[in-house]
């Protein structure tokens, strides 16, 4: 009786542990868009702008990073996600970049249609903007559509995020090139 009560034990205790280490659970990590060490990338004040409504394509309106695995395969990474809603991430750089006075004198709207890294390592930007006068009746001077693609520098989720950083900073000096004011 005691042997059998030893063998029921440590069968227990071997199943215990086997499915200790098969139940790891992986941290969840937290990521921004923009960088909290910069505090304004803005440069000449004349060449500013306010930033007005920022829209995301749905797909990113996600806690989850987005990976695109195939030509229309979309994947959430389930244990990388923004800290901030993206429209949110995108707005604060976008200010930061294009200095964002509230008395700047124009206006800058943005629709981000893609943005987001793939399993090759590519991370792809496609956004359309609009820039109007700070008016009642604001009366569109520019606008443009932005399409860029980078290589992540290396691999990895934070590296992503660097590269997607990049990315809307470029669409931002597409958009002050064509501020009336920096031409």
């Amino acid at each position: 009786m005691i042997v059998r009560n030893a063998s029921y034990l440590s069968l227990l205790l071997v199943l215990g542990l086997t499915s200790a280490c098969v139940t790891k659970t992986e941290t969840t990590r937290y990521y921004l868009l923009s960088d909290p060490a910069q505090v304004s990338l803005a440069g000449d004040r004349q060449c500013s702008a306010k930033v007005g409504a920022v829209s995301i394509a749905p797909y990113l309106q996600r806690t989850h990073i987005v990976l695109q695995s195939g030509a229309n395969e979309l994947i959430p990474a389930l244990q990388h996600r923004w800290s901030e809603p993206m429209d949110a991430g995108v707005t604060r750089l976008l200010s930061s970049c294009l200095g964002g006075a509230a008395d700047a004198p124009n206006r800058a709207t943005v629709s981000i249609d893609h943005l987001h890294g793939s399993t090759d390592g590519s991370v792809v930007l496609q956004a359309q903007w609009a820039l109007s006068g700070d008016t009642v009746v604001p009366e569109t001077q520019a606008s443009g559509s932005f399409s860029a693609s980078l290589p992540q520098p290396r691999a990895g989720y934070d590296a992503l995020v660097s590269t997607q950083r990049e990315l809307v900073l470029l669409l931002c000096a597409d958009i002050q090139a064509a501020l009336p004011s920096c031409r």
